[in-house]
């Protein structure tokens, strides 16, 4: 194992020679070459005392020497030298701040780094002189172990200065007024971007608010046609003082009839056998409860396609009422209830909308009016008031 002091093998070694620096950073003044029948040498002559790093690197070899707070000073830039050791030198910026040289070498091989005074020196040993490897069979223990301790004995001993801190420099306020007005600046220009966008905004909302209002202007008229649409095509039947066709006539009685008093029954036989007993007729539904009170007017029936259909008859002020259903019909009892308008007496056909509402029929009665609601199929139906208006609400055909 071949070591010397700030090198090592296939990999980097720093190497930190501090100098004291005047508050400015330091120049590198140029490098020169030189050789003796060890090693080749190169010499970096700087204006003071260098803080540096070292770095070895392979394919191809090179041993990189950098300079931290060093600016370059020198006009000659590259070196060329082969010696058979060292092929040349260059010198080059790396950053803002920082020299470097870097020496390519002929072939690999070790480096030692001096440093005295300004000057630092590079040394590469002659491929020649080159140690020939050995392994661990052919080489005693004693003999490793003398070679060992001479390698540490040789090598030198580098001291370390510390370098004098640096001092902050002092405020200028120029500096400070031009960031001062770049700050302003920028918080204006931001102010009015803000206030642009604002106002694009706003205008992209009246632009929507006036496209809904136009929409929903759209759509009511869309559904006040449809409604008076389907108004006109609801036509109305013949009116209710006109019995339909088919009915029986009542017979008008006479006046001059003689009125006929029955035969009495005869006696019954003991031998004779007992009537037949008639079918009983079936059960019929009883209306519910009416309550009576005075006198009101029907002022029209009405029907709006809801639902399973609405039927709505409107008064002259709230009714008593009753209401009782059998099959498909419902009837409505409006006691103490007319109808004046002949118009309102008329039936109203609802065949034509969808629901389970077919027609309505109002009937004058003795002691009012009924109103009997005649539907396709069975349903439920909900009666309620509200002031004049009364409503039976039907749900969906059963």
């Amino acid at each position: 194992m071949n070591t010397h002091i700030v090198t090592l093998a296939r990999g980097a070694v720093a190497l930190f020679a501090l100098a004291a620096s005047a508050g400015e950073p330091g120049k590198l003044l140029g490098v020169r070459a030189g050789a003796d029948a060890q090693a080749s040498t190169l010499t970096i002559e700087g204006s003071r005392p260098l803080s540096f790093t070292t770095l070895k690197l392979e394919n191809p070899p090179r041993v990189v020497v950098d300079f931290a707070d060093t600016e370059i000073g020198a006009d000659q830039r590259e070196l060329e030298v082969g010696d058979g050791t060292l092929r040349r030198a260059a010198i080059a910026q790396a950053g803002s701040h920082t020299a470097r040289v870097v020496l390519e070498l002929s072939a690999d091989a070790e480096f030692e780094v001096r440093a005295e005074g300004n000057q630092v020196e590079v040394r590469i040993p002659h491929p020649a002189l080159a140690p020939a490897a050995t392994t661990k069979e052919e080489t005693p223990p004693a003999a490793a172990a003398q070679a060992e301790a001479e390698k540490v004995a040789s090598l030198p001993t580098v001291s370390l200065v510390p370098s004098r801190p640096v001092e902050p420099p002092l405020p200028d306020p120029r500096t400070d007024r031009q960031r001062l007005a770049l700050e302003k600046a920028t918080a204006v220009k931001k102010a009015l971007a803000e206030k642009r966008a604002l106002a694009e905004q706003q205008k992209k909302d009246k632009a929507e608010a006036r496209r809904k209002a136009a929409e929903e202007r759209k759509a009511q008229k869309i559904a006040a046609a449809e409604r008076k649409k389907a108004a006109a095509a609801a036509p109305l039947v013949v009116a209710m003082n006109e019995p339909p066709k088919g009915a029986p006539q009542p017979a008008a009685p006479s006046p001059a009839a003689p009125v006929e008093q029955p035969a009495p029954a005869p006696a019954p036989q003991a031998a004779a056998a007992p009537p037949p007993a008639a079918p009983a007729a079936p059960p019929q539904r009883p209306p519910q409860k009416l309550v009576m009170a005075g006198g009101h007017h029907i002022t029209g029936i009405g029907f709006r396609p809801v639902g399973g259909g609405e039927v709505i008859v409107r008064s002259d002020g709230p009714l008593e009422y009753g209401i009782s259903g059998e099959g498909k019909s419902v009837l409505l009892h409006l006691p103490s209830t007319a109808i004046p308008v002949a118009n309102n007496r008329r039936p109203l056909d609802t065949q034509f909308f969808a629901g389970a509402v077919q027609r309505v029929v109002p009937l004058p009665v003795e002691g009012g009016t009924d109103v009997r609601i005649e539907l396709r199929e069975r349903a439920g139906y909900q009666l309620a008031q509200s002031g004049s208006v009364l409503t039976v609400t039907f749900s969906a055909p059963q």
